[in-house]
């Protein structure tokens, strides 16, 4: 018999789709890594000089897919920014106009250098592959305020953190592209210019690939409006991110939830957890 609080579907999509806690071997590798620079450079300039800097980027490239370019000699306290295919959706949250369109650029010259070039998300090994793994996201991390406020346990937890962004803004895009080629076929099924098999199918296909619900649509045939179909799938495809991370609250273009989330799953739950008590209170917000 079914069990309604957790259908078949539902235990598969868990299995499927949300990123795998991973080995604590390569946070433990990380840490150490921040231990020691830590200890051998006392200055941002050392620090960006340093070839630690580089093996950290190398570590989190061969673990984590996410290429990254590291900066440690800059005021800026943890950021990216991650690369956006379309960072003008129709879903957008953005308030500035344009503001990833180096990244935009940046993504599309690696898609036209590379014939047939393929990306997307290993969720078993947490891991960025194809042409994700080969564009460069920068990250900085003023090494003045880092060493300020954080141990080095909770500057590695703060850097996965910032990977989980970058890591996350690939596995979006992977998304909404998988979503306009469903949108795209359905339009042709319901039209009848292809036959090859039925609206009512293609409707729990569609279900199935987007958010392993093949009822996830099931209203949506007897929908004719293109435009209310493609708002439908589009608006289902930004919450299922959200779903598959273990967290709904998926309100801002940042995602902080879901690259908390990311971080946790790499092993650096309790260092970021602490990282960011510090920063509050630092920053006068309070800690609760």
């Amino acid at each position: 018999m079914e069990d309604l609080l957790a259908p078949t579907w539902h235990k598969r999509s868990v299995a499927r789709e949300l990123m795998a806690f991973q080995n604590r071997s390569f946070a433990a590798k990380l840490i150490g890594m921040f231990d020691k620079l830590y200890k051998e450079a006392n200055t941002p300039a050392r620090a960006q000089g340093h070839p630690l800097r580089g093996e950290i980027e190398k570590l989190v490239h061969d673990e984590t897919g996410t290429l990254i370019k590291l900066r440690f000699n800059t005021l800026n306290p943890p950021c990216c920014m991650p690369i956006m295919g379309n960072s003008n959706h129709v879903l957008t949250s953005m308030r500035v106009p344009n503001i990833y369109l180096e990244q935009e650029t940046t993504f599309l010259e690696a898609v036209k250098k590379k014939k047939n070039a393929v990306g997307g998300f290993d969720a078993k090994r947490g891991k960025l592959t194809g042409i994700y793994s080969e564009i460069e996201a920068p990250v900085w991390m003023s090494w003045t305020y880092i060493r300020s406020y954080f141990s080095p346990e909770e500057s590695a937890g703060v850097l996965m953190h910032e990977v989980g962004h970058c890591s996350l803004s690939f596995q979006f895009m992977f998304r909404n592209y998988r979503a306009s080629q469903i949108l795209a076929s359905l339009h042709q099924i319901r039209t009848g210019r292809d036959q090859s098999l039925t609206y009512e199918a293609a409707i729990k296909i569609a279900g199935e690939e987007l958010c392993n619900n093949p009822l996830e649509f099931e209203r949506m045939v007897d929908i004719k409006n293109d435009k209310a179909l493609a708002t439908i799938v589009y608006t289902r495809t930004w919450a299922q991110l959200g779903n598959d991370f273990g967290d709904i609250s998926v309100t801002g273009p940042n995602f902080e939830a879901l690259a908390d989330n990311y971080a946790a799953r790499w092993g650096f739950a309790e260092p970021l957890a602490t990282a960011l008590y510090t920063l509050y209170g630092a920053q006068g917000l309070g800690a609760d």
